[in-house]
């Protein structure tokens, strides 16, 4: 999708971080946004201040709530006939290692970082199909790729989103359908999420311009795996997983501080 304008773009927990900040360079890029968010303030806050730059809507929304998803899917099908980029972002983690995890908050990470990309797609993705035209938007994570010490349920629905889109992309090739489909895999962003944690030797904390913009040019590009950086998250660390092997990729991150980087975690 080279041009955004006039295109319709709804957008998962919105309201604010790397959401807000798509939502707010479609809108200058012409497109039409619909964003939803679990917060109230901060997404009523966040659509009186992109409305000065474009069309933006929004609702209140627990993505892990089918009642609540049908009734908007349905409010945004009625309002707009289809829509072109389904960006499912939202996101939450909570580090902590497994033994000591509340199984509570395992079950909502797996349901709102993974389930939800799910229930999101299979209602608007049939009138994506009836018009034969869109791009489904997945975010993941370099989590998604490799697997660290403390971070096990957000890296169980990372993983689950790779192979989500990888099968769903395969699955629009099979029927022909010009439906294309994307993951997008960063590394640590300063968005707060993170807060507290370390960064690995050699990485930077990645700002969110930086991703919105690598997201961007993905989208542009049709690439089904947009990673950021992109060589280091969809070249040198599969690489290095299929080269090293399990065993001497956990003592390359055990040398580089993967084993205790999410030991400090905050987050929001």
């Amino acid at each position: 999708m080279n041009n955004f304008s006039d295109k319709v773009a709804f957008i998962t927990g919105g309201a604010q971080g790397i959401g807000k900040l798509l939502a707010k360079k479609l809108l200058q890029r012409g497109a039409l946004v619909y964003i939803v968010d679990i917060n109230p303030e901060i997404l009523q806050n966040t659509i009186e201040e992109l409305s000065q730059i474009g069309k933006i809507f929004g609702s209140l929304c627990d993505i892990t709530d089918k009642q609540q998803l049908d009734q908007i899917s349905t409010a945004v099908l009625s309002k707009f006939g289809s829509i072109d980029l389904l960006i499912n972002n939202a996101g939450i983690v909570k580090a902590d290692e497994l033994v000591n995890a509340d199984e509570t908050i395992i079950e909502k990470t797996i349901e709102v970082n993974l389930l939800a990309q799910f229930w999101i797609i299979k209602r608007f993705l049939p009138s994506m199909i009836k018009r034969n035209t869109g791009h489904i938007i997945n975010i993941s994570s370099a989590g998604g790729i490799l697997g660290i010490p403390n971070l096990s349920a957000y890296n169980a629905s990372k993983f689950g989103v790779i192979g989500l889109s990888e099968a769903l992309r395969q699955e629009m090739k099979k029927h022909n359908y010009k439906i294309e489909v994307s993951v997008v895999c960063p590394n640590t962003i300063n968005t707060g999420m993170f807060g507290g944690s370390e960064m690995v030797k050699g990485t930077k904390m990645l700002q969110p311009e930086e991703v919105v913009q690598g997201i961007l040019k993905g989208i542009k590009r049709k690439r089904p795996v947009i990673g950021i950086p992109h060589f280091s998250v969809t070249k040198l660390t599969p690489f290095l997983k299929l080269f090293l092997g399990p065993k001497n990729m956990d003592k390359f991150n055990k040398k580089l501080g993967m084993w205790s980087i999410n030991d400090t975690w905050k987050g929001h």
